[in-house]
Order: structure tokens, then C-alpha cells, then sequence
């Protein structure tokens, strides 16, 4: 029970790091929901699906941003880490259940 709310509050403190932009650093526009990414040339993948994609490319950014991490924090950083590379691949798994069924 204890490891099980360990991981949702890691998913979670995740989640509202990738969500936040004022983390990232000051941002003179106000808040703003996100519109619709814009739809590339090419009719691909990405361009049906561009949310997923972006989630994915954000996934990407923070997991590097832990892995630089000068220390381990108690071994948080690394289980941070694990739940991205879940999150990715359920994403991933996304993508594939879109493509075959070609929503």
C-alpha cells in the first residue's frame, strides 16, 4: 500500500512538473489553455495524433533532465525515471492501438 502511494505521488509530482511551464522559468504570457497543436504536412502519424506526440517529446525532456540530476535524492530520482519510461510506453502503446484502428 505504501510502495503503491509512493508511485501514484511520484506520477503525480511528475505529472505537474511536465504540466507546469512556470517551473521551467519566468513566462511574460499569461497562462493559457493549450490550443490544438498545429497539423503538419504529410498527413503522418504525427500529424493525426500531435498531443500524443508532444506528451512524448515532453516525457523525453524530463527524463534527461533526471538522468543529469547531480544526486539520487533516496533513490526517488531513479523511480521517477522507471514511471517515465512507463508513461512513454504506454504512449507508445497509443500510437499503436490508434494505428490499428485507425482513429
Amino acid at each position: 500500500m505504501k510502495t503503491k502511494l509512493m508511485s501514484w505521488t511520484m506520477a503525480a509530482a511528475l505529472a505537474a512538473m511536465i504540466a507546469v511551464p512556470a517551473l521551467a522559468g519566468p513566462n511574460p504570457k499569461p497562462a493559457q489553455a493549450p490550443g490544438p497543436a498545429p497539423a503538419r504536412q504529410g498527413g503522418g502519424e504525427a500529424a493525426k495524433h500531435p498531443r500524443l506526440h508532444e506528451a512524448m517529446r515532453s516525457l523525453e525532456v524530463a527524463k534527461k533532465h533526471l538522468e543529469a540530476a547531480p544526486k539520487e535524492f533516496g533513490g526517488h530520482r531513479v523511480k521517477a525515471i522507471e514511471h517515465i519510461n512507463q508513461a512513454m510506453e504506454e504512449v507508445r502503446a497509443a500510437l499503436r492501438y490508434a494505428q490499428e484502428h485507425k482513429e
